[in-house]
């Protein structure tokens, strides 16, 4: 009887060791829903193009560990919401891709971005609107329905009211914007520019070939942006729509 109480208390012993040892390891290693494995409150991706590093981590070392391929002038280290280190492309370099493609109306090089920006640099704030599509953007405003005042658009470009007896609330929206301190420009044009994330090369890309019902594709920096709105090249939007869409962007 007395060996079959000290098996028993060795056995408890063991299990009560055991549960010690798993709640150590979990209390150490931590999951957060989205294939992050926390260790010791270091976090390690299982996605190699996003790895978690110590706070000093540098875009040289993103760039060893992600496999991209870019000049390193191009990215910036970005911190998540839940810790993790990762590298992106700088939001002004994708704005000012954007730009370029749109003011030459095709692929600009790396090596003309900062001439073309420097050159076409708008120093006013308000809605511009890039020269070929001034007369879809007042028949958006103009004989929509969706405003009560009436629109047109200055020789500089850019955005005026001609008549505002009458507003309701989207007009409000955009006598805000034109006189506010931020910068908007619409170009109607289903292609745009872009800079891959990987290899920092600059492609074009047809949002509207990829999606039909998208309505736009937009690029920020700080208190700038562009919005290419969708050409309806098959009419399978309604002009109402697609310009209501925008309205709820700005």
């Amino acid at each position: 009887m007395k060996k079959k109480q000290i098996i028993i208390g060795i056995a408890i012993m063991i299990i009560v060791v055991f549960i010690i040892f798993l709640m150590i390891k979990n209390n150490n290693k931590k999951y957060d829903g989205n294939g992050f494995v926390a260790i010791n409150n270091i976090y390690t991706n299982i996605d190699k193009n996003q790895i978690e590093y110590n706070e000093n981590t540098n875009v040289e070392e993103l760039k060893q560990e992600s496999g991209k391929t870019g000049d390193s002038n191009i990215y910036e280290v970005e911190t998540e919401y839940d810790g993790r280190r990762t590298l992106q492309v700088k939001p002004s370099i994708k704005y000012k891709v954007a730009f370029a493609g749109m003011i030459k109306n095709g692929k600009p090089s790396t090596s003309e971005l900062d001439d073309i920006y420097s050159k076409n640099i708008l120093s006013n704030n308000g809605i511009w609107v890039e020269k070929n599509s001034r007369e879809k953007i007042k028949k958006y405003l103009n004989d929509t329905g969706l405003f009560k005042s009436k629109y047109e658009i200055n020789d500089d470009g850019y955005l005026k009211i001609s008549d505002n007896q009458k507003i309701n609330d989207y007009d409000k929206k955009i006598i805000n914007i034109i006189n506010g301190n931020k910068l908007y420009i619409l170009d109607v044009n289903s292609v745009c520019y872009i800079v891959d994330d990987i290899t920092g090369e600059i492609l074009d890309y047809n949002f509207e070939n990829m999606d039909k019902y998208q309505t736009y594709e937009y690029f920020e920096d700080n208190d700038k942006m562009i919005i290419f709105i969708n050409e309806n090249k098959s009419n399978q939007l309604d002009d109402k729509e697609i310009f209501e869409s925008i309205i709820n962007l700005l």
